[in-house]
């Protein structure tokens, strides 16, 4: 059994080159996983080359966030001037926003204020909401 796996051992160095140390019992380790772990240790260890770019570096460089456009150029710098459906549509996106404020700062006071009133069958003009 010693001689199979000193023999195994010996063909696992002259094929990887990694020598499986003395302290590890021969019988327990298999030299080839141990060769494997040390290479892809040793892959993931050592440097990388400067001129070696992975494919996810890649396009993260080429990803656009929407601030610059294809020259490269900040899109705020060289910003075309609306015309008036592009102003229209930011008037409408305006008035949508401070409505939905409006809206939602009436629902935030309705639901603070009548706390403990029952289960809201009551109209809002017992409370003074009218004025809202």
């Amino acid at each position: 059994m010693a001689a199979q796996m000193a023999a195994l051992q010996a063909r696992t160095l002259a094929e990887t080159g990694i020598a499986v140390p003395s302290y590890y019992n021969p019988s327990a380790v298999n030299p080839m996983k141990f060769a494997e772990q040390e290479k892809k240790r040793k892959m993931l260890w050592q440097g990388k080359k400067e001129g070696d770019k992975s494919q996810t570096a890649e396009l993260w460089e080429k990803l656009n966030f929407g601030n610059k456009n294809q020259n490269g150029e900040d899109e705020a710098e060289v910003a075309k001037p609306l015309n008036d459906e592009g102003l229209r549509t930011l008037q409408k996106q305006e008035e949508m926003f401070r409505n939905l404020d409006v809206q939602y700062e009436l629902a935030r006071s309705q639901t603070h204020t009548q706390r403990g009133m029952g289960l809201g069958f009551t109209t809002s003009f017992s409370r003074g909401m009218d004025s809202i």
